[in-house]
């Protein structure tokens, strides 16, 4: 996938640079909250994603809880929180 950016006359260099990257980083949120706007996902893609996502945390508390000087809890930080990453809402939410 390629970003395009075209210049006016009256623009620099800098400010094609300025919309290349807002454009690279709208494209990059999109992506990962587009969970979070009720997209739809497959039963089984989502029971996939909690088996990974529990099998990680899982194994990284199990690996921390080996060090008696870290706690296991808030050691792994995530953008949006589990439970937020899996319920649906906004206005395609249909049915959840």
């Amino acid at each position: 996938m390629s970003i395009t950016v075209y210049l006016q006359d009256d623009q620099d260099i800098d400010q094609a640079l300025y919309l290349l990257n807002q454009k690279h980083y709208q494209l990059r949120a999109t992506r990962w909250y587009k969970k979070r706007y009720g997209y739809f996902e497959k039963p089984s893609t989502l029971n996939r994603k909690r088996k990974k996502m529990k099998a990680i945390l899982s194994y990284r508390n199990h690996s921390l809880s080996l060090l008696t000087h870290i706690s296991p809890k808030n050691t792994l930080w995530l953008k949006i929180e589990k439970e937020q990453q899996f319920t649906r809402t906004g206005k395609n939410a249909a049915g959840y």
